[in-house]
């Protein structure tokens, strides 16, 4: 029973690989990495087994493809490269897979491990460690696979129950345990504690303090943007930096991290579903690290917060009858709107591009005044449709037709490809072609019928969209409500939600003193 659990001597399963040796040819592998995230595994484990698996493979004159990731075992639905290697293996490219241990392959629920098992078993391809070969077609492999997953999921749940006990312990000892710390704050790895980072140090105290001076959360990030400082949160995919926001500043203001505690355990998951923990059962406490604000600073940030979402959304901003409608052909960033006095003129309202580009450059849109004669104007150009929109609606409706043709045509042909793909697998099944050529001429008409279902996807989404496009019968219908409503409206609200009854946005444009309105109906 015991070799079964721990794998046999080393002479019986020398004897067992030679045998599988023999009794199968192993020639073409796939070698497959993972490092975990949340197992507490060194940096250069994988480097190792990568070392290990090669030298392995290399003593065999096998050929091989790597599949490397860093993730955690616990759910193969978080694991894009253990997708690809099992969707690899149930096609059969390969004759075996290596792995370092066979916790690599998982250490999940029930549900992946037979999974797992159901790919290799049903496409006759082993599993290969540096002490054994596992063939689940052989009886003895395939329990004491069982029971390896079986420990698998034991270990795995054992280290993350002492993680979160380690960390629980270090939370109420002050010391932090939440991942990388908040601007202007780093973790020092030699001295396990955070450190207060010299250069941004006074970046984050000029954020508190023109907030307290009464400077809004838009112009600040604005400032951060225009001086180029790096965002600690709004980093693209790519590497590049997206620009503060006022939600990155409001929430490095709010931070109880700066005032100099430590929470821990601010959500939990059960059942696989994320909840917030109710503050009486968190962790928190005072840390050992620097504080950067006061208590003082930290309760009128709070309070000047806490004003601003209990005013009158209209009391803060005012509502113009462009408001959310008006964009910068120049930008395509939505225009703003500031109001003004003059002697001549009284109260006026002026629309303005604030826009700055990651360079720091702002966009050269100019301003315009709107006065009477722009709101007429913009009122004609409304319901009078443009001739070229006309058109395009035309075209959309000819568009439409033409789209679901073609879906018609795709899909007649994707059911030719899959008759042609069963018919494929009988005459495999019958013996009438090889192995060989069977799984060339399968992997081409599975290439086919896959780059048919993009295509139908991006179809459909065409024709939901098209769909979705605006008939000349719901313009001119549209039209006469707005009609309607703009005469009877007195206030800027009134007029905007006559607007927005009608129209999607107003591209605007302004060369010297020419102004160009495009509408967009809804």
């Amino acid at each position: 029973m015991f070799n079964i659990l721990l794998g046999r001597p080393k002479n019986l399963n020398t004897f067992g690989v030679e045998k599988l040796m023999e009794s199968k040819s192993i020639k073409h592998v796939a070698i497959y990495l993972r490092k975990s995230r949340d197992d507490g595994e060194f940096e250069d484990v994988l480097s190792k087994h990568r070392d290990t698996l090669l030298a392995l493979v290399g003593s065999r004159s096998w050929t091989y493809r790597l599949y490397e990731e860093v993730a955690s075992g616990e759910k193969i639905e978080a694991r894009k490269e253990m997708q690809k290697l099992l969707r690899h293996v149930e096609d059969k490219l390969y004759d075996g897979v290596v792995v370092m241990d066979i916790d690599r392959l998982g250490r999940g629920e029930n549900k992946d491990w037979a999974l797992i098992k159901d790919t290799f078993l049903n496409s006759e391809t082993v599993i290969i460690t540096p002490r054994q070969i596992y063939d689940l077609e052989v009886d003895n492999d395939d329990v004491s696979f069982d029971f390896m997953s079986i420990f698998a999921r034991i270990e795995y749940k054992t280290i993350k129950r002492r993680m979160k006990q380690g960390k629980e312990a270090g939370a109420k000892k002050g010391m932090w345990t939440n991942g990388k710390p908040p601007f202007p704050y780093y973790y020092d790895k030699n001295t396990k504690s955070v450190l207060v980072d010299e250069g941004k140090r006074p970046i984050y105290r000029a954020i508190v303090e023109k907030y307290l001076s009464g400077i809004n959360l838009g112009h600040i990030a604005i400032w951060l943007t225009d001086n180029k400082i790096p965002t600690p949160y709004n980093i693209k995919p790519d590497g590049r930096d997206k620009g503060w926001s006022n939600v990155t500043v409001q929430r490095l203001l709010l931070s109880e991290i700066h005032l100099g505690y430590i929470t821990y355990g601010k959500t939990r998951t059960k059942r696989g579903q994320v909840e917030i923990v109710p503050e009486d059962e968190r962790i928190k406490v005072m840390g050992t690290h620097e504080k950067l604000k006061t208590q003082g600073e930290h309760d009128a940030i709070v309070e000047r917060l806490m004003k601003n979402r209990l005013m009158n959304p209209n009391s803060r901003r005012n509502t113009f009858p462009l408001s959310g409608l008006l964009y910068c052909e120049k930008c395509g960033c939505r225009m703003q709107f500031r109001v003004g006095k003059s002697k001549k003129q009284g109260q006026f309202w002026s629309a303005l591009c604030y826009h700055h580009y990651k360079d720091g450059s702002k966009c050269e849109q100019k301003g315009k005044v709107l006065d009477e004669e722009f709101f007429d104007a913009l009122y004609e150009r409304i319901i009078n449709v443009d001739p070229n929109i006309l058109q395009e609606i035309e075209q959309q409706g000819r568009g439409y037709n033409d789209t679901k043709t073609m879906i018609a045509v795709k899909e007649q042909e994707m059911q030719k490809h899959k008759r042609a793909l069963d018919k494929l697998h009988e005459s495999y099944e019958e013996d009438m072609i090889t192995k060989q050529v069977f799984m060339e001429r399968k992997t081409v008409r599975t290439r086919q019928i896959q780059k048919l279902e993009e295509e139908l996807q991006d179809l459909r989404k065409v024709v939901v969209d098209e769909g979705n496009y605006t008939t000349m019968e719901q313009i001119i219908e549209r039209i006469g409500q707005f009609r309607e409503l703009w005469s009877e409206a007195v206030t800027s609200e009134e007029k905007n939600r006559a607007l927005k009854k009608l129209v999607e946005r107003i591209v605007y444009n302004r060369e010297g003193n020419r102004v160009e309105l495009t509408v967009c109906y809804r």
